[in-house]
C-alpha cells in the first residue's frame, strides 16, 4: 500500500489500483488499474502540480506514470528501483538499489544516473533537504553502517 498527499486530495495505492480520496477519507474514485490484475508493490509520488502520479512496480521493475485523471501516460523499465519521489523543482528522483536515476516529468525518459559506488552497497532512501537545497542520500556500507551524503540538484 502506498498513500501519497496532494492539496486535499490522498492517492492511494492499493493490491492492484491506484484510488483518490479527499483528505477527510471519502472515495473519490478509482483512478487506474493495472490491466494484468497484478499486485504491485512499491510506493508512489504525485508531482507539485498534482497532475501526474508516479507509482514504482518495483516487482515489475516499472514506473508506471498516470495523469490525476487516471489515464496511462508511461511505464518506463527502471531495474531495482525502491521509490519515486518529485523534488519542490518538479525533478523526479527513483531511488534504486545502487543509485539514484532522474526521470522526465512525463515519466518516459531517464535523464540521467547517480551511480554508487565505495563502501556504500545499498542505497536506502533519500530526502530533500529544504534549507540546504540538496538530497540527503542515505546508504548501508559493506559492515552495516549508515552512509549519509549530500547531492545537489539543479
Amino acid at each position: 500500500m502506498c498513500v501519497a498527499y496532494h492539496s486535499d486530495n490522498l492517492f492511494v495505492k492499493y493490491k492492484n489500483a491506484l484510488f483518490k480520496y479527499t483528505i477527510d477519507g471519502k472515495l473519490v474514485k478509482k483512478l487506474y488499474k493495472t490491466s494484468t490484475g497484478e499486485d504491485w508493490r512499491g510506493l508512489c509520488a504525485v508531482s507539485n502540480d498534482g497532475s501526474t502520479i508516479h507509482i514504482a512496480d518495483y516487482v515489475n521493475d516499472r514506473l508506471i506514470t498516470v495523469n490525476s485523471q487516471g489515464i496511462f501516460l508511461a511505464s518506463l523499465e527502471i531495474e531495482s528501483l525502491l521509490r519515486p519521489h518529485v523534488m519542490p523543482s518538479g525533478h523526479v528522483l527513483v531511488v534504486c538499489e545502487n543509485g539514484v536515476e532522474q526521470i522526465s516529468q512525463d515519466g518516459k525518459l531517464t535523464l540521467g544516473t547517480l551511480k554508487q559506488d565505495g563502501e556504500a552497497t545499498e542505497i536506502i532512501d533519500v530526502i530533500y533537504h529544504h534549507k540546504k537545497k540538496c538530497l540527503l542520500v542515505a546508504t548501508e556500507d559493506k559492515i552495516g553502517k549508515a552512509v549519509i551524503f549530500e547531492m545537489t540538484i539543479e
